[in-house]
């Protein structure tokens, strides 16, 4: 391509470091759980100024993955089942995305005998 000068410009175009690039916000994440009869009803809230969280949150006990939960609007529960009796510490992950940022978040709840 020739410029009106005359001169000649490369074909691709490189982006600028000052370009504006989309902000990413600031995700918490809330988890809390009630336990009745060996299942555990865990709710997820994802919340971030301005967008609700979308995605996949991914629960794990001791290190294994027991659940993943699709957020809806910023929100999802599961019911995880199979939980030895006693307390016992959930750990929720979002990865995040292009514009949120992850996050993770603790519960730890009593898991009855029956």
């Amino acid at each position: 391509m020739r410029s009106a000068s005359g001169a000649s410009s490369p074909s691709t175009t490189r982006r600028s470091s000052r370009e504006a690039r989309p902000r990413r916000t600031v995700t918490a994440l809330k988890v809390s759980a009630k336990a009745k009869s060996r299942v555990v009803r865990l709710t997820v809230r994802a919340t971030s100024p301005g967008i609700a969280p979308a995605g996949t949150v991914v629960v794990k006990v001791r290190g294994k993955v027991v659940a993943r939960v699709t957020l809806r609007a910023g929100t999802g529960t599961v019911r995880v089942k199979g939980l030895r009796p006693g307390r016992t510490t959930l750990t929720a992950s979002y990865a995040g995305t292009a514009v949120t940022t992850s996050a993770a978040a603790k519960v730890t709840v009593k898991v009855p005998r029956r």
